[in-house]
């Protein structure tokens, strides 16, 4: 059964259709170098942009140029970056002027603060993304059709109730069991690990935080998972204490990360060969910027801004997306992301204008087993307010009285810092769990 379903995908996702087609160009495209890649279809994006998109149109005659025919690569740099404001505030001016000659839907990102704003994103960008994925597993040995155990958590990708036949049919030949991760305790756990032991899956595909949530169940109770060949996590920073938390689970799994978003699609994903995460050129221009807009060093923090090369209704050019990354350079012709060290948000700035990245704060607690959840958020540059979850805190006095000395030490003695007792802490619409957010950042 299992080799039928896999040659099922096979043709489903390689060989047929406009997936099949994706997939063949995507990966020709693989193999080439990035500079290659970006030379051919970087000019190609912007002069559509110009000839059919009047925000980009409006500014590229701003900056002198004529007609379409004077774009190259390197007029890209004559854009500004886009944020989420400017995008609410330009929506119409965004989208093609051909919208209605082209088959697309609308999605949505906001996270937990702000309002949703509303993307459109065409057919060959959906499909793209399908085949990224297949060609992302297929770099970390894992092929369509092979078993495969999703852990997710996102409203907008989970079905509550009963699935559509299509949906159904789908699963069922990609060879996928999947669990909400929005829904589980200590007997959902349970049930997880016990089909994970079962069925031996080839690849775990899991949020950050749901790996880690299991991974922890199995470190408290049962004896490490050994028949799992790779984890691959998304959707959240893997640190260095939940890579040594499922690595403990899971000891002979291979852990990869891929990175992405709803508004651009899959940007990144870990290769081990590298050492690093290997950007999809095929589909995203990455540039890692300072603060003054300059591309940062090998080795270099800055933020993550993604150009999206396939979606033509409404093209994402020089995009915000939100992350801070450690650039890693090139290597045979691949751009490298050496780690996404997190949200932008993540940033929490002092009264002394010092920036203080927000894993300080996690780390302060590693190791703490009567902590079931936690959450730092900074409202000012004198408050923070952190959150916990546990049923034990009243018997672990000199521990939070060390967790506030500690955030006083880098926020400063004026810093007011409030201690929140709760019972749950919710994560985002998209499933996304957030352990620091500064407000001020």
């Amino acid at each position: 059964m299992n080799f039928i379903k896999k040659i099922a995908a096979d043709l489903l996702f390689k060989k047929i259709g406009p997936t099949g087609a994706s997939y063949r160009t995507l990966k020709k495209e693989y193999a080439l170098s990035s500079e290659f890649v970006y030379k051919n279809k970087m000019p190609e994006l912007l002069k559509y942009c110009y000839d059919n998109v009047p925000y980009y149109r409006q500014i590229l005659i701003e900056q002198g140029i004529k007609n379409s025919e004077e774009i190259t690569l390197d007029s890209i740099s004559l854009l500004p970056l886009l944020t989420k404001e400017i995008i609410q505030r330009n929506a119409n001016d965004l989208k093609s002027s051909d919208i209605t000659h082209i088959k697309h839907n609308t999605n949505t990102s906001g996270g937990s603060t702000g309002s949703p704003v509303e993307f459109l994103q065409d057919e060959p960008f959906n499909v793209s993304t399908r085949s990224i994925k297949v060609i992302m597993d297929e770099n970390v040995g894992y092929t369509v059709g092979q078993k495969k155990m999703l852990l997710w958590g996102s409203e907008r990708d989970l079905f509550y109730g009963k699935e559509p036949l299509q949906v159904r049919v789908m699963k069922a030949i990609k060879n996928e069991r999947w669990f909400n991760s929005f829904m589980m305790d200590d007997r959902q756990f349970a049930a997880c690990i016990e089909w994970i032991e079962t069925h031996s899956p080839q690849m775990i595909l899991a949020y950050v935080e749901s790996i880690y949530e299991v991974s922890r169940f199995i470190n408290s109770s049962r004896q490490p998972i050994t028949n799992v060949n790779v984890i691959m996590t998304t959707a959240g920073t893997l640190t260095e204490a939940f890579k040594e938390e499922i690595q403990r689970a899971f000891p002979n799994a291979e852990l990869i990360n891929r990175y992405g978003s709803r508004e651009v699609g899959d940007v990144a994903c870990t290769c081990s060969q590298l050492d690093a995460m290997v950007v999809s050129h095929m589909t995203q221009y990455v540039e890692v910027l300072d603060e003054n807009g300059k591309h940062v060093n090998e080795g270099e923090i800055g933020e993550v801004v993604v150009t999206n090369l396939i979606n033509r209704v409404m093209p994402l050019v020089r995009y915000r997306i939100g992350d801070m990354a450690i650039y890693g350079g090139e290597r045979e012709g691949k751009v490298l992301l050496k780690s996404v060290i997190g949200r932008t948000s993540d940033i929490f700035i002092n009264d002394k204008n010092q920036k203080i990245h927000g894993e300080y704060f996690t780390h302060l607690f590693y190791g703490l087993d009567w902590v079931a959840k936690f959450q730092v958020r900074q409202v000012s540059t004198k408050k923070i307010i952190v959150k916990i979850v546990s049923s034990e805190h009243s018997r672990y006095k000199s521990e939070l009285n060390e967790i506030v000395n500690k955030i006083k030490f880098v926020m400063g003695e004026h810093c007011v810092v409030e201690l929140d007792f709760v019972d749950h802490i919710e994560s985002t619409a998209s499933g996304k769990y957030r352990y620091t957010i500064s407000e001020v950042s």
